[in-house]
């Protein structure tokens, strides 16, 4: 339990695609570090290894990754899951660049867990990730959130990591996964879509515009939109607005009905429903510990 564990999702890549890395929190047994990559198709992924357990969401962009798990075609809101000393890959085939924020947990500390939440300390992720689901929308907004610790921030955040891990290992079985296969063709048109929602995600979408910029049918969009990511395109972008909203509360003063406008919510009230619905309270409780524990430090 002493070990310090030594993190890295891509560290042996080349230059060109070498990620930048920014350290977000730290505690003995785990860390949060902030991954910023700007590779391209014309960069080659490299094989690397997970040092630690990792789970990893995805901020913006999207990319590939294979691992002793299976594929999936990664983009914001989803969960990369790496298991310790395994080999694994990340490609931008048909996309540029990715931003990711990953919680890394030594194998001591992942087993000590496991041997409670799971029943076995002797346990792997069984797959490769997970979709971009409500229920992984709190960890995915409060691992955005960078900053100085106070030390009550601190032991929230020490708490928060173990029983995510703990809950995660206890209901993993009930979770869909992630990275059904599907043509290579239509994961370029289904990436190129899941980058302009990343980048118009506060502005009116529709079908067909959806559709369109696939160069596909409405109903094929539609269900391959879904066998990708895991969500329907309605929810991919209800889930992108919510995380960001929740991020922003959490690191600014800023009103809560301006972020619910900017964010592309029409009115408080329904930012207020869908905002207690997958974080379960309403934003101005949800902002409170953030700005208390900035006041602490």
């Amino acid at each position: 339990m002493d070990s310090e564990p030594h993190h890295s999702i891509r560290e042996n890549a080349a230059a060109r695609a070498l990620p930048q890395t920014l350290a977000v929190a730290r505690g003995r047994d785990w860390s949060i570090n902030e991954y910023v990559c700007h590779a391209g198709p014309e960069d080659r992924p490299f094989e690397e290894q997970h040092d630690g357990f990792t789970v990893a969401a995805v901020v913006e962009g999207s990319f590939n990754y294979h691992s002793n798990s299976g594929r999936a075609l990664l983009h914001a809101g989803t969960l990369l899951l790496g298991n310790h000393g395994r080999c694994f890959e990340c490609g931008h085939e048909h996309s540029r660049g990715d931003r990711c924020v990953a919680l890394h947990i030594s194998p001591e500390y992942f087993r000590e867990i496991a041997a409670t939440a799971a029943g076995a300390s002797r346990v792997e992720f069984p797959v490769s990730a997970l979709p971009a689901l409500p229920i992984f929308a709190p960890l995915s907004a409060e691992l955005m959130v960078g900053g100085a610790d106070s030390d009550l921030r601190q032991l929230w955040r020490e708490e928060t990591v173990s029983l995510f891990i703990a809950n995660l290992l206890r209901r993993f079985s009930g979770f869909p996964s992630h990275g059904v296969p599907v043509a290579t063709a239509d994961m370029k048109r289904i990436t190129r879509v899941i980058s302009h929602l990343d980048a118009h995600a506060h502005e009116v979408q529709s079908l067909d515009t959806l559709a369109g910029l696939a160069a596909m049918s409405k109903f094929h969009f539609l269900r391959t939109f879904q066998k990708t990511t895991g969500v329907t395109p309605h929810k991919y972008v209800l889930g992108l607005r919510l995380r960001r909203a929740a991020a922003r509360l959490r690191r600014s003063r800023e009103p809560v009905s301006a972020i619910a406008f900017e964010e592309g919510f029409p009115d408080l009230s329904t930012f207020n429903r869908q905002f207690r619905g997958v974080f379960g309270q309403s934003p101005a409780q949800y902002r409170k510990p953030a700005i208390g524990y900035r006041s602490a430090g």
